[in-house]
């Protein structure tokens, strides 16, 4: 019969009570989607720093309107993935585009 090796402790990341910095991005997904002419979905994707928690995402739909980036920010801080409502002190986009976008 084989024996389980004991699991060592599992370490939790330390708490961090500092300001928080969310990073967004649109982003063009690793997959294909095959079902009728192919293509590569996209998301917009807010991520927490320095905890690396992924906050929202959305994915886009190419036969319907794109959501707003902006709207995305806002559903974000309304009701996150995970922990309680919350903005950050910080946000941080990969372009003047988005960066336009979330400060109108």
């Amino acid at each position: 019969m084989l024996r389980r090796r004991p699991r060592p402790p599992r370490r939790d990341r330390p708490t961090y009570h500092g300001p928080l910095e969310w990073v967004g991005a649109k982003v063009t997904l690793p997959v294909y989607i095959t079902e009728g002419e192919p293509y590569r979905p996209q998301a917009i994707i807010w991520l927490e720093l320095p905890s690396d928690l992924v906050i929202r995402w959305t994915l886009i739909d190419p036969t319907k309107p794109a959501p707003s980036f902006a709207d995305t920010l806002r559903a974000a801080m309304r009701s996150p993935l995970a922990g309680p409502p919350r903005r950050p002190a910080r946000i941080r986009v990969a372009d003047q585009a988005l960066a336009g976008e979330v400060s109108a």
